[in-house]
C-alpha cells in the first residue's frame, strides 16, 4: 500500500503542512484536480489519496483558521509556488523535483494508482513557475521610474498600483515642494533683476530717490494754499502741494529759485495754462507714492526741477 499520510503531489507529510485534503469522490471534479496538478487521469477519483493545503490559494478557503475549502475550490498552486515564502526559489524547485521523482516511482508500483507525469514532460511548467517566482521576488525598486524633470528623482513617479496610502501622501508632499521651489526661483529671478536695475543708477538718480522718499515723509497734514504757508527755510527745499491754483503755481516758480516741486496729477491742467511760468523747468519723473502719513492716500505726482 502506498503511504496515505503524504501529499500525492509534493510528498509532504501531515507534520509539514497546515492541513491535508482528500481528493473529491466525484470523478469529474477529481479529474480537474488531477489535471491541475499534472497527474494523468486514469478514470479513478483517488478518493483515498490526499493533497496538502499548500496547493490551494487563499481564495479557496472559507476560513483561514480552519482551512475549510469552498464547494468549487480547485488546487492551482504547485509545490514551488506554495512554499516560496518558506524557502529560497532554488531549494523549493529542487525539493519538488526530488519529491515528484521518488513519489512517481513509488506510485507506479501499484496498478490501481494513476501514473504521475514524468519530469521531462513538466519542464515547461517548471520554467513557467521559476519565471513567476523570480518576478515575485524582484525588489520593489524595480517598479520605480525616475523623472528627469523632477527635483526628487525616484519618488514623484512611483507607479500608483504599487503605492500605498503612505506613498501617495509622500508623492503629494513632493509635488507641493516642487511648486514651492519653482515659486522661489521665479522670486529670486525678479529680485536679481531689481538689484541689477538699482546697481545701474547714477549718483544723481539715487539722490532723486532719496528726495522723493523724504518728500512723502514730510508732507504737511493740511493743504498748502498760500505761498506764506510753505515751510521754506533755504533754497532747494522740497515742496509738496496737495491743492494748487494757477496763481499759486506761478508764485512758486517765480519767487523760489532752484527748488523741486511735487504736484498732484490734477494740477497738470493748471500747469498747461501757465506755460510762461514754467520756463526753465522740465518733467523728469512721474509715478505713484503714498501721499499723507495718516491716511496713506495714493496720488500721481509730477517731478519738476530747473534746467
Amino acid at each position: 500500500m502506498p503511504k496515505m499520510g503524504i501529499c500525492l503531489v509534493c510528498g509532504c507529510s501531515e507534520d509539514e503542512v497546515e492541513k491535508m485534503h482528500y481528493f473529491p469522490k466525484n470523478t469529474e471534479k477529481s479529474r480537474i484536480w488531477q489535471e491541475n496538478m499534472g497527474i494523468k487521469f486514469t478514470g479513478t477519483s483517488l478518493r483515498n489519496y490526499r493533497i496538502c493545503s499548500r496547493h490551494f490559494s487563499k481564495q479557496c478557503y472559507k476560513n483561514l483558521l480552519t482551512y475549510e475549502l469552498h464547494q468549487e475550490a480547485k488546487p492551482t498552486l504547485h509545490s514551488s509556488q506554495a512554499s516560496s515564502n518558506e524557502a529560497s526559489n532554488s531549494t523549493d524547485i529542487s525539493v519538488r523535483n526530488t519529491c515528484m521523482t521518488s513519489h512517481a516511482n513509488e506510485v507506479q508500483l501499484f496498478s490501481g494508482v494513476p501514473e504521475v507525469v514524468s519530469g521531462d514532460e513538466r519542464i515547461p511548467l517548471q520554467q513557467e513557475i521559476i519565471s513567476d517566482v523570480n518576478t515575485e521576488s524582484k525588489p520593489e525598486s524595480s517598479h520605480v521610474k525616475t523623472s528627469k524633470c523632477s527635483y526628487f528623482k525616484g519618488i514623484a513617479d512611483l507607479e500608483k498600483r504599487t503605492a500605498s496610502s503612505r506613498k501617495l501622501k509622500l508623492m503629494e508632499m513632493v509635488v507641493r515642494r516642487e511648486d514651492h521651489i519653482r515659486k522661489l526661483k521665479y522670486l529670486c529671478k525678479r529680485r536679481a533683476h531689481d538689484i541689477k536695475a538699482l546697481s545701474d543708477l547714477s549718483d544723481s538718480d539715487v539722490m532723486d530717490l532719496k528726495q522723493i522718499n523724504a518728500a512723502c515723509r514730510v508732507t504737511p497734514q493740511k493743504p498748502i494754499q498760500k505761498l506764506h504757508d510753505l515751510p521754506i527755510d533755504f533754497p532747494n527745499e522740497i515742496i509738496c502741494a496737495k491743492q494748487v491754483s494757477g496763481k499759486f503755481v506761478s508764485q512758486i516758480l517765480l519767487e523760489l529759485e532752484d527748488c523741486v516741486v511735487f504736484l498732484p496729477q490734477r494740477a497738470t491742467s493748471v500747469l498747461e495754462n501757465h506755460v510762461d511760468s514754467l520756463k526753465g523747468y522740465r518733467l523728469v519723473f512721474r509715478g505713484t507714492r503714498n501721499f499723507g502719513s495718516q491716511h496713506h492716500e495714493t496720488a500721481d505726482f509730477e517731478f519738476l526741477e530747473p534746467l
